[in-house]
């Protein structure tokens, strides 16, 4: 799934798409055009929030946590904002500890501890313009709205 040869610990942004293991729509629901969060999707959205805390020369923007899905862009810079830190991580790395502390998170609350929260793998797509990045926004922006007809929705 990933593009050969490519190094994804390179300064640039990057979009992934994240499914849970079974496309199980456990994370809330749409109401009109809205996502509206549970428990368990706002877990998500916690753990999500916490790469940046875990990795210092990673920053996040836009994001959306979707009945049975995620969205969100992760930044990659060469340089640690932390005097002293060097740590620059590839994306997999970084996907690879937000779907570990989410599911840590989701699985303590539902008391299923090593249950398979996520799907084993995630989407990603490398931001090459700034075009790009705003129209990755924007979708991500609309997502909730676009629901009834998502590939993602089971009842679509």
């Amino acid at each position: 799934m990933r593009l050969a040869d490519y190094d994804y610990s390179q300064n640039g942004a990057y979009f992934v798409s994240i499914c849970l293991a079974g496309r199980r729509c456990l994370l809330g629901e749409i109401i009109g055009d809205r996502m509206v969060l549970n428990p368990l999707g706002e877990a998500v959205g916690e753990g999500w929030q916490t790469i940046a805390g875990h990795f210092h020369s990673v920053e996040l923007g836009p994001f959306v946590v979707m009945p049975n899905h995620f969205h969100g862009i992760v930044w990659i810079a060469s340089a640690s904002p932390v005097e002293g830190l060097t740590d620059r991580p590839n994306l997999g790395q970084v996907i690879g500890w937000f779907k570990y502390e989410s599911a840590r998170r989701v699985n303590a609350m539902r008391g299923t501890p090593g249950e398979r929260f996520w799907q084993r793998n995630y989407y990603d797509h490398i931001v090459r313009s700034e075009e790009g990045l705003y129209a990755i926004a924007e979708y991500i922006d609309g997502n909730p709205g676009s629901w009834q007809k998502d590939e993602m929705n089971p009842g679509a």
